[in-house]
């Protein structure tokens, strides 16, 4: 037996609305309650603390109550929101947490971050270090933050899965867009 993987582009909008068609027709499926669409994305980071931050940036932050006499600040965050239409039959929930492999570090040396031809010395071996980073991130990222993004219709009159996968494909990209472009204000 092949097990090869085969990259085979699917037209995922097709292959569900004929599954679809099989099973509602097998088991009287008269009514739809919600059809979803669920993403995921993630806004990479170098370390963890700078995963944190990042989580800082679009939530609601609030000052909390010190503990004794040391001051706490609010080192990460995790949210959820979900947005409906006025009508209630469109909406989308996007979820936001820290995302973390292991073995991530816990900071990044700032001196990495400088241009190399700043520093006085190790001019190279800086530039070979922020390439690798900058590899790392953009191919297999040890730290970020995720967003998980829930696209929906409820109750809709039709089912008219191609048209629903296009605006579900549009939109979670739309919000993801811009929860990045915010990020890197």
């Amino acid at each position: 037996m092949d097990n090869a993987r085969a990259d085979v582009p699917v037209e995922m909008a097709s292959l569900c609305d004929t599954a679809y068609a099989v099973l509602s027709a097998r088991f009287d499926l008269k009514v739809v309650i919600r059809i979803g669409f669920r993403r995921f994305f993630i806004c990479p980071a170098d370390s963890v603390e700078d995963a944190e931050r990042l989580s800082l940036l679009n939530t609601p932050c609030m000052a909390w109550p010190g503990m004794g006499n040391q001051p706490l600040r609010q080192r990460s965050m995790e949210a959820t929101a979900t947005f409906e239409a006025e009508d209630q039959v469109e909406g989308c929930r996007i979820a936001s947490s820290l995302y973390v492999k292991g073995g991530a570090p816990e900071v990044v040396d700032e001196r990495v971050r400088l241009p190399a031809r700043l520093l006085p010395s190790g001019q190279k071996e800086a530039l070979l270090a922020q390439l690798r980073m900058q590899k790392q991130r953009e191919n297999d990222p040890v730290a970020g933050l995720m967003m998980d993004i829930d696209y929906y219709w409820a109750r809709p009159p039709k089912v008219g899965l191609p048209a629903f996968f296009a605006r579900a494909v549009a939109e979670t990209e739309r919000l993801a867009d811009a929860y990045i472009q915010r990020r890197n204000l």
